[in-house]
């Protein structure tokens, strides 16, 4: 007995581990399958992310042999099961990638911790879901380059796992992840700076296929993180942070303007700048697009179509209205686009109780500017048909979330802000 107090003691002391060593290898073990499964998932490897994600829920199902239910799950299932049945019914398509977002969120809420660090493990998941997402992108970006030589710098490109013709919106979607790790990987430093290394090319990639929405996210990300970092000043670390952020971003911007590496005649032969070149024959602006139109358009046809079956879509020429909330309102009616509303609120609510409770400034400047990204990206793409890798890593990250304010044993069904 004397032996057995002195040995918890010496445990709690952080003498040795608490836990035998074969149950740290084994938690080791288990937690580089699932990094492993996150990155193949994310990055939608060969056509089989929601597949991969599947496997790795059962085996999660079978290693631990109960999995915890909650109420955010039965509404995200409600909204899942509503939507997946009034477009089977209406058109015949069977929506797989809606019906697994459930399970998505059953797997992140049901992940055994990797470590002792709740922040910590929350920003592993989100580094691994960004790295395999933006992946996804730089595959793109590289068979590219190597099928032609250099750059395509016309409108036409292509998805490296299918082969076919992706639009900007379809390749830079899974940029979205990358671009809220901004001003958290200058704040961290070290080895994820290295991170820099993947995300660059394909922000430059991101101009190149045309696509405002990654400038957009990527400035904001950044303003967000430095408003952060700024209201944090009187630490030291907030501090430095905010300095080495600034002189990033004057680095790159001095790298443009002398073209460095070729950045500045990238730049201006890409399809981005052609877009919004008032020179150009095909200028645009960068802001002007038809979708607030369509937006409208689907707003005025709500009463008349409220049950789905993309009638609103046809009403307006078949066009989606790049908007997650009336895209859904759309295909699958007014029933379904509620439980979505309801399941965005408790998405948006976790997210702020995580940050809340939190002491962490990292946290801070990693899940704010996620979930500004994530909002934006909601209101100007088609998420449920055009990036569905990005709807079930939100879903999933919002289930590590959620475990770990309910292991910090707050309670989610009240909140002041």
């Amino acid at each position: 007995m004397l032996i057995g107090a002195s040995a918890r003691r010496m445990a709690d002391n952080g003498m040795f581990p608490a836990k035998p060593i074969s149950d740290l290898y084994r938690e080791e073990k288990n937690m580089f399958i699932t990094y492993l499964a996150l990155l193949l998932f994310s990055m939608n490897f060969m056509l089989c992310g929601r597949y991969i994600l599947l496997v790795a829920f059962v085996g999660l199902c079978i290693h631990k042999g109960k999995i915890r239910i909650d109420a955010k799950c039965c509404v995200l299932a409600a909204f899942s099961l509503i939507y997946s049945i009034v477009v089977f019914v209406t058109s015949g398509d069977a929506h797989i990638d809606v019906m697994i977002l459930p399970f998505a969120y059953l797997f992140g809420m049901n992940l055994s911790m990797g470590c002792e660090d709740k922040n910590k493990f929350v920003s592993n998941i989100f580094v691994c879901l960004a790295i395999g997402m933006c992946f996804h992108v730089f595959l793109n970006c590289a068979s590219e380059i190597v099928q032609n030589g250099g750059f395509d710098y016309g409108a036409v490109h292509y998805d490296f796992w299918s082969g076919s013709v992706s639009s900007s919106t379809g390749q830079m979607i899974n940029y979205s992840f990358a671009a809220a790790l901004l001003t958290f990987i200058v704040m961290k430093r070290g080895k994820y700076l290295s991170i820099l290394l993947l995300i660059i090319p394909c922000l430059v990639y991101g101009a190149i296929v045309g696509s405002r929405a990654t400038i957009i996210i990527s400035v904001v990300s950044v303003i967000v993180g430095i408003l952060i970092l700024a209201l944090n000043a009187k630490t030291k670390k907030a501090r430095i942070s905010l300095t080495l952020v600034i002189i990033l971003l004057t680095i790159i911007l001095l790298a443009i303007q002398y073209n460095v590496f070729g950045l500045s005649e990238i730049i201006s032969n890409s399809y981005l700048f052609r877009r919004i070149d008032s020179s150009s024959p095909n200028s645009e602006g960068f802001f002007a697009t038809e979708r607030w139109q369509i937006k409208i358009e689907y707003l005025k046809n709500i009463i008349k179509y409220p049950w789905g079956g993309g009638n609103i879509r046809q009403a307006v020429g078949g066009i989606y209205a790049h908007d997650l909330l009336l895209d859904t309102l759309s295909e699958g009616g007014v029933f379904a686009f509620a439980m979505l509303m309801a399941y965005l609120v408790l998405w948006v609510k976790s997210t702020i109780k995580f940050v809340r409770g939190s002491n962490s400034l990292a946290c801070r400047v990693l899940l704010i500017p996620y979930t500004v990204v994530a909002a934006i990206q909601m209101f100007l793409e088609p998420i449920l048909e055009g990036a569905p890798i990005f709807m079930l890593s939100v879903v999933l990250l919002d289930g590590v979330v959620t475990n770990m304010n309910r292991m910090r044993q707050e309670d989610e069904n009240s909140i002041s802000v």
